[in-house]
């Protein structure tokens, strides 16, 4: 962070609660993507929690709340572009533009990722990896990401509260023909 501001959501944007159990979501994911020189994309990525520490070589980060996609463009990340746009429009114009992408992460809010998750594959990915503070919305999505050729590799759960119901999980995705 080049400043105690680039390290805060302000009042109006998202943080997680829990600074420890943040980090170790940055740790978790970041190990998963192992992004480092490779294309990106980042779905539903805020305020760039994980695409700070991504360390792709290039990547396109979108966000759908344009005062959080501004915050992350204002952080000046090398190799990102950041696009203003709900995760589904940006989706179909990606794959209509016949991009693809090393490694896909997505952030989803609790309502899951069900209107995109589909369309991953037509972006070829060799890795996805999922952030979901809901287990039954990642489960669904999960099945779905199934239909297509694609599983659960592993998946983390990460005790955001404890003594609450609230964990965040981490889920690893790959090609299924990559198994042996």
């Amino acid at each position: 962070f080049r400043s105690l501001d680039d390290a805060l959501a302000p009042a109006a944007g998202f943080a997680q609660a829990n600074a420890a159990q943040n980090a170790t979501l940055q740790r978790l994911v970041r190990e998963a993507a192992r992004a480092d020189g490779l294309r990106v994309l980042e779905l539903y990525a805020g305020d760039g929690n994980f695409t700070r520490v991504l360390g792709a070589a290039a990547g396109v980060a979108v966000e759908g709340d344009r005062p959080a996609a501004a915050r992350l463009e204002r952080l000046g990340l090398a190799g990102w572009q950041v696009r203003p746009a709900s995760a589904e429009v940006a989706v179909g114009r990606l794959i209509a533009a016949g991009e693809r992408f090393d490694v896909v992460v997505l952030d989803p809010p609790r309502a899951g990722a069900a209107d995109v998750v589909a369309h991953l594959p037509a972006l070829s990915p060799a890795r996805i990896v999922y952030v979901s503070c809901d287990p039954m919305t990642l489960a669904r999505d999960l099945t779905t990401l199934s239909r297509h050729g694609y599983a659960a590799e592993r998946v983390w759960p990460v005790d955001m509260m404890p003594q609450t119901w609230h964990v965040e999980c981490v889920a690893l995705v790959s090609p299924a023909a990559n198994r042996p």
